[in-house]
């Protein structure tokens, strides 16, 4: 049985909005749009620039290496702010000490809509 595919918006700087794109494509998702966010002050990104992609993905996305990367981006202060946004739920990830996988896998569960695991 295959996974269910979500389609998800992610936004935050361009480097890490293309480190997103690749995640999304190695786990076998795919991007259906990747666009600059013309007004980024209104999504409390503090960011100068800010890119928008919407993905098509699976919990495969969630459970593959991603995860981890992002967290690291986060703690490195290479991203500071990363929103996701599916079709029920907006959620924003912050860098944070004390941030855990579990904490940002649980984000993408509620944002895609899936069972925990």
């Amino acid at each position: 049985m295959s996974e269910p595919q979500r389609r998800i918006r992610m936004l935050s700087d361009e480097e890490t909005v293309s480190f997103l794109v690749e995640g999304v494509t190695n786990s076998g998702g795919r991007v259906v749009s990747r666009a600059p966010v013309a007004d980024p002050g209104r999504l409390a990104l503090d960011l100068s620039t800010v890119e928008s992609v919407i993905a098509i993905v699976s919990a495969l996305f969630i459970d593959g290496p991603i995860i981890p990367q992002l967290l690291e981006r986060l703690r490195s202060g290479k991203s500071h702010k990363v929103v996701f946004e599916g079709p029920l739920r907006k959620i924003t990830i912050e860098g944070r000490e004390g941030l855990t996988e579990e904490e940002l896998k649980a984000a993408f569960r509620l944002v895609m809509g899936v069972d925990h695991r």
